[in-house]
């Protein structure tokens, strides 16, 4: 916090002093000066050759410039002007409304000494010092103060004349004629004022304009030195005495200032001083700390030079008129002028602690955002090598500068003193050339220099981006990202306290939060996340993107989950590309039942980031090292040894082709198409030009005022000046000529038009002598007036032409420009609208005696009246009105006392109906030289405004040229002069007469409406992606906020909207220009102007020149061609959005967008620094310099330095060592800041390439195949693919998948056969029960007979017997699971548990379910085909599946379950608990904590799941109850078998018994055989 108040409190010290020195308003003095002063340094004093004020060399060519310059335009407008302007209180007024106070002439004499050295004193009796005489001190021992004159004697006043100075002062008074001046200043050259003795002479005048209460103080100074040279400094200091009036509004606001300013800077010297005070040592060795001890000494000394001024006696109390004591008015003279010059020096000191404060907020600044203290810290660290480039800069600049001075400046003025070499080179450095006039001066030897210095310093620039750039690196790769920062704790600590203090205001605005959320409810709406995918898959300039999650479920080991993750994406390792670079991991195959699968990750896609404990990792594991290290070369190391949970982040390839980009393609041809073919460039400008040429109408030598004029310096204050160009250039010029229709030649002049009268509005007209008043004024006496009430043609008009009654012939066409343009308007060809300005009562009590009315406000405020409705504004508030001299008249009529003629305000018929007197000027050169003459008679100083309008027609473009003049009288005196010409085809689409002319005028048409088709187009591509954007927001935000999330997330998206937003301008300027007053007519039809306008042969006096129509059209087609421009810039900008698709493009791209925060980061350091120097610059050159008015016009000019275009010659010649100084500071801090720049996009992109793409050409064009490849396969496919047919999983699907639907398929060993028939088991032996021996016996039947057929009642019965026998085996497989088993022949089962194990074993199992993993809520969302059948294919495997695994159910007790839950299904019950519970809509949880939480609130899934828990329990008592009857079947009947087996076996016994008795007898009787043959053998 200690960081961000100091740094707040100078940005606020800077913007006071910023708009302290915008409030010095050094326009207005501008303005003053142009209409003032600009004329003596324009006009020149001689001709042939033509020089001016800066050509004056010598004290005889200063009188000639007195004499024929400055008294002359002095003089213009009392001689020349419109007579009823002057004479307020006999002072002179220059520039209209610029009264001059006083004028005064200094000279200084030089005093010529004997020569030291004898060697040439026979030829040189006298010599004068070295120097120039300097009019701005004194100098006793080169001034010679001794009186001379010879019919009048002048003394040397000391302390006295110019800057108090001393000098023989002469004081001008201008209340005299002209020629008494003339004769005063010839005196003085008869008394030797102007021979050689002349060492210097400075003439003073002072101005004073009431309407803006400012007054400016001129100076001429001519100093002469001896070589004959003269300096010339013209000086001009603006004072305004008012700025403190307490009715003013500004002057409250200047207090303000004050006081901030006090304040601030009090604290900032206690601040620093304790600084310096605690150790100097350290304070000292900073740069920054001479900056602030600099800074707060300009500081003090702009405010003591201000409470100087401010404080004066004659700031405070000077009034008007001045005093007519000749010394008090000497005095009142000499104080204005030297309060004018502290002013100057103000200013001067002002703009440079403005520029200091900056640089000091700028610092500060440094240590609150990132990027300024990365630009400081990247300086810094080079510091050293920076100060050692910097020094072996400058001294090679002043080595090439002295060279050029010593070689070049004999013949170049560019290098005629050491300080202009300097600056020169400084020039040629940042690219000025200077190639010719160099080697045109110097030859061979000039040709070596230039290419030297260019070459040199085209290298050694180098070195300083290489210091930079490696600065920039190393403190960029250092910098901490942390949010540590001071500006961000004390955003966040403001946001807290504005969230604890806004608490219960957001409380009361809850219910209008729910309001504008439509009823919903607070949490996000549940939308399709799949649709919301797909969709943003379908945007082709952005790669596909797949996040996959792995974590551990309750219940599962790590381990398997690792060895999961391991197994599920098989990857490819690629080298990176570039050194440096990074390890590539493609996609080569993915497990079809694992995670990568289900969310669509495919072959090809990249491994880009790994996300575990919350911590995104997009580099490290990409390492080229820790691949070969630590994985040893297998890219599946990647995926080992992390920590749960895990999110993979993969990344697909931009589509090279898609439909967007195809249709932007197609829209960008058919803008291009169209807006060439109908903004018809080249036709619009050849008329054009014509046109402005012939307005300007070149240049003519006034040899009364030895001036050159043009229409750049016409004034509308001049009668003369504005007459000539008036009937010189634009009557003679523009309706001299007339033709018949489709004439080559123009025809002699034949006077008026027989069928056209003149109209005036005057009622009183009758009483006068029309004929009279015409001929007075040199027009022609045959000129009709038109008798009768106002016709429909004048509406509007006081003066003009209208046809009679009767239908009026046009046999005579006015053209121009030998025949091929032609004037479109029947009645009048061009139409004059004047205003006139109302003057009011001077409320300044200080300056109302000697300035008594002042012009109204309303003409400030406008500024220009000629496209304003000032004076419609001005009548609306019924104030008096007052001409210039003080006569009240009214504003709607005004009465002219020359020709007696009354001038009627109107609105309608004006230019734009802004109101106004409109004249039209006829139909060919006498009409208008008629009533030009009359007008010319009648215009007074009020006049502020003239709009000249007119409208040609070229046959053979088929084109119109509207051209608009405009003259302003501003209130400092400034006449501001425009000319505008728009050139447009009533039908839109025409091409000119020309070959095939109709057939591209129906291509012009078919392109318009194929370009509505991309409009609309591309408009629906951007309404598609503000929906997915709108679907996306929806998930995690409130959704009005998915405008700023499209801006965020795709900085190309704002041109998308700019785009359409442009062209739906476009096509909104194209409809209302075909339209143009249209409509709908149920007998005419449709109907427009603009299609319906035709030239007819004969009009009636209904006709009204359409001046309006063409106004308003002309207006469509110049908004319609900016936006033509704009929208071009912008459509071949977004072009660049595609190139994405490739990945040397796109290395391009992402570098220049991954810079695009530092660039805007570093271009507001541009822009404060900036304005730093603008205002330096427009403080002191903006009065005096018209390229520095305003501080637009300075930005652009101070830019124009940073590009290699400099005008700097008059800025030199104005102050010379002010310029060196600032334009060398410039030209360093921008170098430094410029290469940062350099230095940004370097990283960027060193960075960005790491992560290349295969950017190789070989590679692009193998992609350009693969997309063509993929094109053609997917055309070929068509819509049958099975990825692109959806599925809904539906209750439908799940039944057809259910157990029941092939429960037909039951086999007796409890397992189902899907193939038809069912599987029945060979038996091992021939023995067997009747029951087995009957089963098999249907087992074989089904065998041939294929599944149960249910309707058969035999089918039915051999079901059961197999659903009974199948329960019987799970019963013997059960009891053959069993550990505790009956080691007897019987089947009795010994081993039940006790009461209370069985309680404890039941209380486990129920804890088991609730840590189990819960089944979750199964939504019907819609899948593609094969993903609905890789779900049935894996579903029939499982019901296939026999032996099933420990824990599952088996099909037999499945079924039981299913069929629970289809009476349920089919009873609506499950419909409803899904409702009951399915959560409320939330953020997927991505940490662990987060995880946790939301384990702790799933209360709704383990609900249900204890719900399906029961109806699994409830089927499997049921199944067991059956099992339980089947069982005791069972074992009835192996109790059966086992006594028939006793029986058996104990007759068994009896007859083995039996057996074993004859086997004994046998035996006997073998043995007694034996013993009776034996003797025998």
């Amino acid at each position: 916090m200690t960081m961000v108040i100091p740094a707040f409190m100078y940005i606020i010290l800077a913007c006071s002093f910023v708009i302290l020195m915008y409030m010095q308003e050094i326009t207005l003095s501008a303005e003053m000066y142009e209409a003032t002063v600009a004329r003596f340094e324009q006009s020149p004093w001689q001709l042939n050759p033509t020089k001016t004020i800066r050509q004056v060399r010598g004290s005889g060519q200063v009188y000639q410039w007195l004499s024929n310059v400055f008294i002359n335009q002095l003089y213009i407008e009392a001689e020349y002007g419109w007579g009823n302007q002057s004479n307020v209180n006999a002072s002179l007024m220059v520039g209209s409304y610029n009264m001059l106070l006083g004028g005064r002439l200094t000279l200084k004499r030089k005093k010529l000494n004997r020569p030291t050295d004898h060697l040439f004193a026979n030829s040189v009796a006298r010599s004068m010092s070295y120097a120039k005489t300097n009019a701005w001190g004194q100098s006793s021992s080169e001034e010679l103060t001794s009186d001379f004159g010879s019919s009048l004697k002048f003394k040397y006043e000391k302390d006295k004349g110019f800057n108090d100075a001393g000098g023989y002062v002469q004081m001008l008074d201008f209340s005299l004629p002209k020629k008494d001046l003339m004769q005063q200043v010839s005196n003085l050259k008869d008394n030797f004022w102007f021979d050689l003795s002349q060492g210097s002479l400075a003439v003073e005048l002072l101005y004073f304009n009431g309407n803006i209460d400012r007054f400016l103080y001129v100076v001429f100074i001519f100093e002469h030195d001896f070589t004959g040279q003269t300096d010339v400094t013209v000086k001009v200091c603006p004072l305004s005495m008012t700025i403190h009036e307490p009715t003013q509004f500004t002057a409250w606001v200047r207090y303000i200032l004050y006081l901030v300013i006090l304040i601030f800077v009090m604290v900032f010297i206690k601040n620093e001083t304790e600084d310096m005070t605690a150790d100097y040592q350290a304070y000292f060795s900073q740069p920054m700390g001479f900056v602030n001890v600099c800074s707060f000494f300009l500081i003090t000394c702009t405010m003591i030079s201000f409470f100087l001024m401010v404080f004066n006696f004659t700031f405070l109390n000077f009034r008007l008129p001045m005093d007519p004591d000749p010394q008090k008015r000497i005095e009142q003279f000499s104080n204005i002028a030297q309060l004018a010059r502290t002013n100057e020096f103000f200013g001067v000191l002002l703009g440079i602690s403005t520029c200091f404060v900056v640089v000091q907020a700028v610092a500060l600044m440094t240590n609150l955002l990132s990027q300024w203290r990365l630009v400081s810290t990247s300086l810094t660290s080079m510091d050293r090598h920076l100060v050692a480039f910097l020094v072996i800069f400058f001294i090679m600049i002043t080595g090439f500068g002295l060279s050029g001075h010593f070689l070049l400046g004999l013949d170049m003025d560019e290098f005629s003193s050491p300080p202009r070499s300097l600056l020169t080179v400084m020039e040629m450095i940042k690219g000025l050339a200077n190639y010719k006039h160099i080697v045109q001066t110097g030859g061979f030897f000039g040709d070596c220099y230039w290419f030297s210095l260019e070459f040199f310093f085209l290298i050694y620039g180098q070195l300083l981006t290489a210091i930079i750039s490696v600065g920039y690196f190393k403190q960029r790769d250092t910098q901490s990202n942390d949010a540590a920062q001071p500006l961000q704790r004390f955003i966040k600590s403001v946001k807290h306290g504005l969230r604890k203090y806004s608490a219960g205001a957001l409380r009361l605005l809850s219910p209008i939060t729910s309001l504008l959320s439509f009823g919903r409810s607070s949490g996000p709406p549940q939308e399709d996340f799949d649709q919301v995918a797909r969709l943003r898959d379908k945007r082709a300039t952005k790669a596909v993107v797949r996040t996959v999650r792995y974590e551990l479920r309750h219940g599962e080991l790590e381990s398997d989950l690792m060895d999961d993750l391991a197994s599920d994406v098989t990857l490819r390792a690629k080298e990176p590309f570039y050194p440096d670079g990074m390890v590539h991991y493609y996609v080569e195959e993915t497990k079809p039942d694992g995670p990568a699968r289900d969310f669509k990750v495919s072959k090809g896609f990249r491994l880009v980031g790994i996300r575990e404990e919350g911590v995104w990792d997009y580099k490290h594991f990409r390492d080229k090292d820790r691949f070969h290290e630590i994985y040893k070369g297998n890219p599946q190391g990647v995926l080992k040894g992390l920590n749960m949970p895990v999110q993979l982040l993969f990344q697909g390839r931009v589509r090279l082709f898609s439909l967007e980009c195809v249709a932007l393609l197609f829209f960008c041809g058919v803008f291009l198409a169209f807006g060439l073919q109908v903004a018809r460039v080249g036709d619009t400008y050849a008329m054009t030009s014509l046109q402005r040429s012939s307005m300007e109408g070149g240049q003519w030598l006034d040899t009364e005022l030895s001036r050159v004029m043009s229409f750049q310096n016409v004034s509308m204050q001049e009668k003369r000046s504005f007459s000539t160009w008036t009937t010189e250039v634009f009557l003679r010029h523009q309706m001299s000529c007339r033709t018949i229709p489709g004439g080559r030649s123009c025809l002699p002049n034949e006077g008026t038009r027989d069928n056209w009268s003149l109209w005036v509005s005057d009622p009183n007209l009758e009483r006068k002598n029309l004929s009279d008043i015409i001929s007075s004024a040199g027009g022609q006496p045959g000129l009709r007036l038109f008798q009768g009430s106002r016709p429909p043609s004048a509406v509007g008009l006081s003066i003009g032409f209208v046809p009679d009654g009767q239908p009026s012939r046009i046999d005579r066409l006015l053209s121009q420009s030998r025949g091929k343009n032609a004037g479109v308007m029947r009645n009048n060809y061009a139409r004059m609208t004047f205003q006139l300005a109302c003057f009011k009562q001077n409320a300044n009590d200080r300056f109302k005696v000697g300035y008594p009315y002042v012009i109204d406000d309303v003409f400030l405020w406008h500024g220009t009246c000629s496209s304003a409705t000032c004076m419609k504004d001005m009548l609306k508030q019924n104030r008096d009105c007052y001409s210039f001299a003080g006569e009240r008249h009214d504003g709607r009529k005004i009465f002219s006392t020359q020709t007696g003629l009354t001038y009627e305000y109107s609105e309608e018929g004006t230019f734009l109906n802004q109101g106004g007197i409109a004249i039209g000027l006829g139909n060919n050169l006498q009409e208008a030289t008629a009533v030009w003459n009359l007008v010319s008679q009648d215009l007074s100083s009020n006049v502020v405004s003239l709009a000249l309008e007119y409208v040609e027609y070229n046959g053979n473009h088929d084109m119109f040229a509207y051209t608009k003049v405009s003259m302003d009288v501003k209130g400092t005196g400034q006449t501001a002069r425009d000319i505008a010409t728009t050139v447009f085809p009533l039908n839109v689409f025409s091409m000119g007469f020309q070959e095939y002319a109709q057939s591209k005028r129906t291509v012009n048409f078919a392109l318009f409406l194929c370009y509505i088709f991309a409009g609309v187009l591309f408009a629906c591509f951007l309404l598609r992606d503000f929906l997915v954007q709108l679907a996306l927001t929806s998930i995690s935000k409130p959704f009005y906020m998915f405008f700023t999330d499209f801006l965020q997330d795709d900085v190309w998206n704002a041109l998308d909207v700019v785009t359409v937003i442009l062209n739906v301008y476009i096509l909104q300027d194209m409809l209302y220009y075909i339209l143009l007053d249209g409509g709908l007519d149920l007998k005419k039809g449709f109907h427009s102007w603009t299609l319906d306008v035709a030239f007819s042969d004969s009009v009636t006096s209904d006709f009204v020149d359409p001046f309006e129509q063409f106004n308003r059209i002309a207006r469509i087609q110049d908004t319609f061609n900016i936006m033509v421009g704009l929208n071009g810039l912008f459509l071949a900008i977004r072009v660049l959005k595609y190139f994405r698709s490739l990945s040397s493009l796109r290395l391009v791209l992402s570098s220049v967008v991954a810079a695009l925060s530092e660039f805007l980061t570093l271009m507001l350091m541009i822009a404060v620094v900036l304005v730093a120097f603008v205002f330096m610059m427009y403080q002191r050159y903006g009065v005096n310099n018209h390229r520095y008015h305003s501080v637009f016009s300075t930005t652009n000019e101070l830019f124009f330095f940073l590009v290699g275009s400099f005008d700097t010659k008059d800025l030199w010649d104005i102050d010379a060592t002010f310029f060196f100084f600032v334009f060398m500071a410039y030209q360093v801090a921008f170098l430094l800041i410029l290469n940062i720049f350099l230095s940004a996009i370097t990283y960027r992109w060193k960075d960005v390439r790491r992560d290349a793409d295969d950017f190789t050409i070989i590679g692009a064009f193998r992609m350009v195949m693969d997309s063509l490849k993929i094109l053609r396969s997917t055309k070929q496919s068509g819509s049958a693919g099975d990825e692109r047919v959806l599925r809904k999983l539906d209750e439908a699907y799940w039944q057809q998948r259910s157990v029941l639907r092939h429960v037909k398929n039951l086999n007796s060993n409890g397992t189902i056969h899907l193939g038809g028939s069912l599987y029945v088991a060979h038996q091992e032996g021939d023995d067997g029960d009747a029951e087995d021996a009957e089963l098999a016996e249907v087992g074989m039947e089904q065998e041939h007979i294929g599944a149960f057929n249910f309707q058969n009642p035999e089918h039915v019965r051999r079901f059961h017997q197999t659903f009974q026998k199948a329960h019987m085996e799970i019963a013997s497989q059960k009891c053959l699971e069993l550990q505790d088993r009956d080691t007897g022949a019987g089947v009795e089962f010994h081993g039940k548990l006790q009461e209370a194990e069985f309680e404890r074993t039941l209380e486990q199992t129920f804890d088991a379910t609730d840590d189990a993993e819960t089944m979750g809520i199964i939504e019907e969302d819609s899948q593609f085909h094969k993903a609905a059948a890789d779900m049935t294919s894996h579903m029939d495997k499982k019901l296939q599946e026999h032996p099933r695994p420990a824990g599952e159910m088996s099909t037999v007790e499945e079924i039981w379950l299913d069929a629970l839950v289809t009476v349920l299904e089919e009873a609506g019950a499950l419909e409803h608990l899904q409702k009951l519970f399915v959560p409320m809509p939330m953020i997927l949880p991505e940490k662990t904590q987060e995880w946790q939480i939301f384990n702790q609130k799933n209360q709704m899934e383990r609900r249900l799941n204890r719900f399906f828990s029961l109806l699994q329990e409830e089927a499997r008592v049921k199944h067991f109850e059956y099992l339980k009857d089947m069982a005791r079947s069972k074992e009835r009947v192996l109790k059966q078998q086992s006594l028939v087996l006793t029986d058996f076996l104990e007759t068994l016994d009896s007859q083995i018994e039996k057996l074993q008795n004859e086997i004994r007898d046998l035996n006997k009787q073998s043995a007694s055989m034996q013993s009776h043959v034996s003797p025998l053998l």
